[in-house]
């Protein structure tokens, strides 16, 4: 697929040769005109209309051949594992995405048990009084080998105006988290691999961002240098700083976990969170979007993945949906720019990185779900037809002949 930048100086390529073309047909055109202005010779102000109408129709032609290039955007479907009798977040091997998030925020709760218990509040509500009554039916079939058991698929869907709502925002940050975590990797491992110009690249950190960002309390959290932490400062870690270097990341056996902010971007880039769940980064040239909405759906899971892929000793799984979109809009007049485009062409390969990262069908197309769940269910059963077969020869196996006892 072609990028998004690349389509947009492919249009513009396209323009500059149709402008020479044009210049040609124009010329052609002149001398038509010049016949069609002696018809309009006695009526000059109808010739000024007519000419301007035929300029307008053609700027708006070729604005419309660059606007309809400068828009992408991305609709990811997440999932969470959640562990009900654990109340914590589990990941599935290979998932960036739940891997990412089970480190935020076991990291968030071993250094804040405030976080913890609001986010058990939110994520896993006491059931209420209303108590459902089921009635068991006994089977007296004595052929029946085994129970029969039901698995129910459950939606929850959270009013606009629930209290639930506007408080339900750990989940949120640590999305959030997460999300600037990919962009400071891949726009690190960006510049790293190219050659560039340090005074078209700025430097996000900590202390350059608005209050309005750090208004997320895990990325405040996991941000605060160490001096600052009382579970690394109980460590002695502050005490003994390396002599070459700078510390970006530390991560503790417990846990816990220290993060250095540090975003790389184009020269007059700026970001800005205007909503919880809502992050704007935004330059001359672009303006990038990222937006998570949870609303409390559960995941259907494939069929085998909860039982034989994420672990045996969880008992229960909830799968919880989350709603990931990206969006990048390059801004109308960011065309008249000839060069430095090289260091907007992260965008694209970001898009794919994020959806590499998050994308829970991505993630089941990569392993190859299908494929291996098919696998199973045909070894399945092979075994129970293996099973039976055994069972029906040990019925029909000769009993041996009973010995009289002198």
């Amino acid at each position: 697929m072609t990028s998004l930048i690349d389509r947009l100086l492919q249009s513009r390529r396209a323009i500059f040769q149709g402008a020479v073309i044009a210049t040609l047909i124009a010329f052609g055109i002149n001398l038509i005109s010049t016949w069609v202005a002696d018809y309009f010779k006695e009526n000059s102000a109808l010739m000024l209309v007519t000419g301007a109408l035929f300029v307008l129709i053609g700027f708006l032609y070729f604005s419309q051949q660059l606007l309809t290039e400068r828009h992408q955007s991305l609709a990811i479907e997440g999932v969470i594992f959640l562990d009900p009798d654990r109340k914590r977040a589990v990941s599935a091997d290979e998932y960036g995405f739940s891997e990412s998030m089970e480190k935020t925020l076991t990291a968030a709760f071993v250094e804040n048990q405030a976080l913890k218990i609001a986010w058990e509040r939110e994520m896993f509500p006491n059931p209420t009084n209303d108590k459902t009554t089921n009635e068991t039916h006994e089977n007296n079939d004595s052929d029946q080998e085994s129970e029969i058991q039901y698995y129910s698929i459950v939606k929850m869907e959270i009013g606009e105006d629930d209290d639930a709502v506007s408080n339900q925002r750990i989940l949120t940050e640590a999305i959030e988290f997460c999300f600037l975590e990919y962009l400071s990797l891949h726009l690190s491992e960006y510049f790293d691999k190219r050659e560039h110009d340090a005074k078209k690249v700025c430097v996000l950190e900590r202390d350059s961002i608005p209050h309005m960002v750090l208004a997320n309390r895990i990325l405040s959290l996991l941000t605060t240098p160490i001096e600052d932490r009382q579970i690394f400062i109980k460590s002695g870690m502050n005490k003994n700083p390396p002599k070459d270097g700078e510390i970006h990341a530390i991560y503790g056996s417990n846990g816990a976990v220290y993060e250095k902010f540090h975003l790389s971007l184009p020269i007059d880039s700026t970001i800005s969170r205007p909503t919880p769940g809502h992050l704007v980064i935004d330059n001359p040239r672009f303006q990038l979007n990222l937006q998570v909405s949870y609303r409390g759906f559960s995941k259907s899971l494939p069929r085998y993945f909860s039982d034989l892929y994420l672990s045996d000793s969880l008992e229960n799984i909830d799968a919880r949906l989350v709603h990931i979109v990206i969006s990048a809009n390059l801004h109308p007049l960011s065309f008249i720019h000839l060069n430095g485009w090289k260091y907007y062409q992260w965008i694209d390969s970001f898009f794919e990185y994020l959806k590499d990262q998050a994308s829970f069908e991505e993630f089941l197309d990569r392993i190859d779900w299908t494929s291996v769940s098919t696998r199973i269910r045909a070894e399945i059963i092979r075994q129970r037809r293996i099973n039976r077969i055994k069972e029906k020869e040990q019925v029909e196996a000769p009993q041996p002949a009973s010995q009289a006892i002198h």
